[in-house]
């Protein structure tokens, strides 16, 4: 069975291209004590970057399992954040993270297959409750946890900003390459214009 990070059509992509590799998975089960050995790809040819530096060749299977791995990891990580600010957070039977139940600020894990998606969704998602349409309140919180989750130090103006040019996942491109920046909020097209 596939699991919940990635869909049945790239794991199935990502069989065929392992058929036809002279490469052999290098992944070691410890507690079997034993090697893989099917057919692999290297990590660069999953086009994910999630695998450890020392096993460079995957078959799709162990892939599969380091990428549900880490990005389970990933979002373990956010939810311990989140239930710092709001302990009632929690992951809902729609594969949703309940971010703050009563002002219905969420996001769906479904395309989360990585951790760059995790944090494009919580730039999605977050950014307009970070500094708009809830309570002063809570509008605290949810920038509490965006800034430490991404460990920025936005301040509720600069997140107007960052929720105007990202929020809702309006520009997934920019959103990446502010990602990959660091933060850099002088990509955003107003940041530009000063």
């Amino acid at each position: 069975m596939i699991g919940k990070c990635l869909t049945m059509e790239k794991f199935k992509e990502w069989q065929e291209k392992a058929l036809h590799s002279d490469k052999a998975c290098e992944y070691y089960f410890i507690d079997e004590e034993k090697e893989c050995s099917k057919p692999a790809l290297s990590a660069e040819e999953y086009g994910i970057e999630y695998f450890n530096d020392y096993v460079p060749y995957y078959c799709p299977e162990c892939a599969k399992e380091q990428l549900d791995y880490k990005v389970e990891s990933e979002i373990d990580r956010f939810m311990k954040i989140t239930k710092k600010v709001s302990p009632k957070a929690f992951i809902n039977h729609n594969n949703e993270f309940i971010v703050e139940i009563r002002h219905n600020i969420y996001f769906g894990l479904k395309n989360v297959h990585t951790e760059l998606d995790l944090k494009c969704a919580v730039i999605a998602s977050l950014s307009r409750p970070s500094c708009k349409g809830v309570s002063n309140y809570w509008q605290k919180r949810m920038l509490i946890i965006f800034n430490e989750y991404l460990g920025t130090s936005f301040t509720k103006e600069e997140m107007s900003e960052v929720y105007t040019y990202l929020g809702n996942d309006c520009n997934r491109k920019l959103s990446i390459k502010f990602i990959e920046s660091g933060y850099d909020l002088s990509l955003l097209p107003k940041g530009r214009e000063e």
